[in-house]
């Protein structure tokens, strides 16, 4: 999960306990829940901030993007695209395409 100030925390799903806690994203606020998707989690700011971010026991953020507008609803995952609706806008991003780091 992630809160303001962008600290994400992550726990095993088994057991419960906590694998990391740690700055990892924009400052938010974050309204919208983070969503998984091909081993990688989207997480998008009310800031426009949409980052992208690996799964595992070592975070890395592989990518963010500022669509320059506030994002406060949860994004969609729909195949192999990801829905975000803006203040104003809906985009539309290919999830198959590689992710440069």
């Amino acid at each position: 999960f992630v809160r303001n100030g962008g600290f994400v925390t992550c726990l095993d799903l088994k057991s419960g306990l906590k694998v990391y806690s740690q700055r990892i994203v924009g400052g938010g606020p974050y309204y919208a829940s983070p969503i998984t998707s091909d081993n990688k989690i989207f997480f998008a700011s009310a800031r426009g901030e949409l980052t992208v971010v690996e799964v595992g026991d070592n975070p890395n953020q592989l990518a963010t993007l500022n669509l320059g507008e506030s994002i406060w609803a949860t994004p969609a995952i729909v195949g192999h695209r990801l829905l975000v609706r803006s203040e104003s806008s809906i985009w539309l991003f290919d999830l198959s395409v590689p992710t440069k780091r």
